[in-house]
């Protein structure tokens, strides 16, 4: 599996996607933002995270990044 550098704090599970058999570690979105706001403000944090994580595909070892908060998520969607 591989992992986001620095992020260790923030993976909550794995797992398995059974079409290519590879196990992924998912991560937490908050507590990402939590660790690197220790650097940064938390916008800076979640602006890093989108423009360096989310998007980087790096084969099908790559991690997943989970939003517990997700219900605001489709609000911003709707709106």
């Amino acid at each position: 599996m591989m992992k986001a550098d620095g992020l260790d704090e923030a993976i909550i599970g794995a797992t398995h996607d059974i079409a290519t058999g590879h196990f992924r570690l998912v991560y937490d979105v908050d507590m990402c933002i939590d660790i690197l706001a220790k650097d940064m403000t938390r916008s800076e944090a979640m602006e890093f995270l989108e423009y360096n994580t989310f998007g980087a595909y790096v084969g099908p070892d790559t991690p997943l990044f989970m939003f517990n908060n997700w219900e605001s998520l489709l609000e911003e969607d709707n709106a």
